[in-house]
């Protein structure tokens, strides 16, 4: 369990240091996964886009590492992920703090590669992964993403 999406984010960052330095691009999938996302960002020194409303056009053969705060469906991560090949980038990673096993499982066609810290045996909902689930508020959103901005640029 994580005490809300950014230390979620925190775990994921650590789990993903191998993509340091190689020109990666972190995509948070939905307003709610930019908190996780940030954190990403943040470790791996790469910009930040929210996908449908600040992404910078063509990846150019980037790597693009999709964010999730977590999966029920997968319907949101498959449609990021295949969003991000469509910009051209060349290896599509979905980081997900949490998801349902058989949900995550069915993304593997859609990403390269998948990382997931927790694999619960049961999974009813998302938030009962957070101790903190509250809704992430427009001006959150705002403030990471160009917080994030401000650090690469």
């Amino acid at each position: 369990m994580y005490s809300d999406r950014s230390e979620a984010g925190r775990w994921l960052g650590r789990r993903l240091r191998r993509h340091r330095g190689q020109d990666a691009v972190v995509i948070a999938a939905r307003p709610g996964a930019v908190p996780v996302a940030y954190e990403v960002a943040v470790a791996l020194e790469a910009p930040l886009e929210l996908a449908g409303r600040s992404a910078a056009g063509p990846l150019g053969g980037r790597p693009a590492i999709v964010v999730v705060e977590g999966v029920v469906t997968g319907r949101t991560a498959r449609t990021a992920c295949e969003a991000a090949r469509a910009r051209g980038a060349r290896r599509v990673v979905l980081a997900v703090p949490v998801g349902a096993p058989d949900a995550v499982d069915a993304l593997r066609d859609a990403a390269d590669e998948v990382e997931r810290p927790l694999t619960p045996c049961f999974f009813a909902a998302i938030g009962d992964y957070y101790l903190d689930d509250s809704p992430v508020p427009d001006g959150e959103v705002t403030r990471l993403l160009e917080r994030s901005a401000a650090a690469v640029g």
